[in-house]
C-alpha cells in the first residue's frame, strides 16, 4: 500500500486511496494505478467478513492525509 502511495502526490493520493476502497468493497480493482500484489485485493468479495479488515488501512492513510 505504502509503496503505491508514495509514487503519487498528495491530490492524486486521495483520488487513488478512494479508488481502491471502492474497488475492495465491489471486488473490482483496476490494474491501471495499482500494483499487481493490490489486484489479489479483488478476491476479498469472496470473504464478507474480511472486507473491513482489508478497508481499514486505506481509512487509515486517508484520514491522515486529510489532516496534513
Amino acid at each position: 500500500m505504502t509503496m503505491v502511495i508514495n509514487k503519487t502526490d498528495i491530490e492524486e493520493r486521495q483520488n487513488l486511496i478512494q479508488e481502491i476502497m471502492l474497488g475492495i468493497k465491489s471486488g473490482n480493482i483496476k490494474n491501471n494505478n495499482s500494483s499487481e500484489d493490490l489486484l489479489c485485493l479483488n478476491q476479498i468479495t469472496n470473504y464478507p467478513s474480511r472486507i473491513n479488515c482489508a478497508l481499514l488501512p486505506w481509512q487509515s492513510a486517508q484520514e491522515l492525509i486529510t489532516r496534513i
